[in-house]
């Protein structure tokens, strides 16, 4: 990836991290020109989720410290939008059996 090409996937994460914070309804903003830096949407959520575990690892000291709760609050609250993402992305488990299914 040349620098152009990285400094422009930043930059258009950089700016649906926003989108997505300013709307906070769990939707991810997908557009046509975001197929050119992200592939797919899938691209876009893998992204987003690279986003957030290096944000957690820059905080990783402060989350370990005496104040931890209260960055990890900080943190949740900063990307509460990001995280609903997220979470709506993940792939669902099927239900459970019935334990006489077993048997």
């Amino acid at each position: 990836m040349s620098w152009d090409s990285t400094h422009a996937w930043w930059r258009a994460l950089h700016d649906v991290a926003a989108e997505i914070e300013n709307r906070r309804d769990g939707e991810l903003p997908w557009r046509p020109e975001h197929a050119a830096v992200f592939g797919d949407p899938g691209g876009l959520i893998a992204a987003l989720r690279y986003r957030w575990n290096l944000t957690v690892q820059a905080h990783e000291e402060e989350l370990a410290g005496a104040d931890g709760e209260a960055c990890e609050r900080e943190l949740v609250d900063a990307n509460q939008g990001v995280l609903q993402v997220l979470r709506a992305s993940r792939p669902r488990e099927p239900a459970a059996a019935p334990a006489f299914a077993a048997a």
